[in-house]
């Protein structure tokens, strides 16, 4: 019997399998406002040997409550063939909270 593991996408055996995951990030400030990175994640099931790898490259600006970031890359499973992947974020910070204690 399988099951899915809702974090990686993939399929694990029931009977006993476990996820390694491996993630490394090297990142760079260009100044106050710019910043890129190289992100790589691989998770694997020992058991069953699914497997997904995932490689991106992304750069982030940031200017007052904003913060844009995007980066392109590839990703490539046991269950899908390589292929182009894409994000993009945009984030506002708004007032700073107020702490309670």
């Amino acid at each position: 019997m399988n099951f899915l593991e809702e974090n990686s996408n993939l399929i694990g055996d029931r009977e006993g399998d476990t996820l390694f995951t491996r993630d490394a990030i090297l990142g760079y400030r260009l100044d106050d406002q710019w910043r890129v990175a190289a992100v790589g994640s691989l998770q694997k099931f020992d058991k069953t040997e699914n497997e997904n790898q995932v490689v991106y490259f992304a750069a982030g600006y940031t200017w007052n409550e904003w913060q844009v970031m995007s980066g392109v890359g590839q990703y490539v499973s046991t269950h899908q063939e390589r292929a182009f992947s894409a994000f993009a974020t945009l984030t506002w910070t708004g007032l700073k909270s107020l702490s309670l204690f």
